[in-house]
């Protein structure tokens, strides 16, 4: 749950900046996987490090 808290800020500007946009956050065994859909397609992240989650979202999203 820790892990979850950690992600919801970049998740809540993303949905600030984009108004049509689906979020889907899901624990499967110790791996974490975001699941967003913008448009007609999901984007899926998935890892174990949050960090390196909340910097793969940055990446593909650009909000660095």
């Amino acid at each position: 749950m820790e892990q979850f808290t950690k992600i919801m800020p970049l998740l809540r500007q993303l949905l600030m900046r984009n108004k049509k946009f689906s979020i889907n956050i899901t624990n499967k065994e110790e791996e974490i996987i975001v699941s967003i859909l913008k448009g007609k397609r999901w984007k899926r992240f998935k890892n174990e490090d949050t960090g390196r989650l909340i910097a793969d979202i940055n990446q593909s999203f650009q909000l660095i």
